[in-house]
């Protein structure tokens, strides 16, 4: 059996590598982002005022990551919830012109953690999580 490839066929193939490569890398960085972050959120949710609930609720995270570049984040999103939520939560952290800032449970969530050693734990995780990606 013989097999002619060309110069073009195995550049296009070594380029659909490096993107399969870089799409688990990626995934990998966003999963590790949000094992650390989940604590943080979990925090928030048991310091956030119970009143209706909503806010609790509204909680979530999300991460982001590509071309080397990462990002987590836990919170309101102010795309996802109506302006009554986010406008509440802001007033709960904050305050506005009415009130001083109520019962903040964002900003003392993130004060709470540890992220003395999350560069390691990032680390870490997306290396198992690799590997586990890797050997699906």
């Amino acid at each position: 059996m013989k097999l002619n490839l060309n110069l073009t066929d195995v550049e296009e193939l070594t380029e659909q590598f490096r993107d399969i490569e870089e799409k688990l890398i990626n995934r990998a960085v966003r999963q590790g982002l949000l094992e650390i972050i989940k604590p943080v959120k979990k925090q928030m949710k048991q310091n956030a005022p119970i009143d209706t609930g909503e806010l609790k609720k509204a909680l979530n995270h999300k991460s982001f990551a590509k071309d080397q570049f990462a990002v987590v984040y836990s919170g309101i999103s102010q795309k996802k919830h109506q302006p009554s939520v986010v406008q509440k939560a802001l007033a709960m952290e904050y305050g506005n012109n009415r009130q001083k800032a109520k019962k903040p449970f964002i900003q003392p969530a993130v004060d709470q953690s540890n992220f003395s050693n999350a560069k390691q734990e990032v680390i870490e995780l997306i290396e198992k999580r690799l590997d586990e990606l890797l050997n699906d």
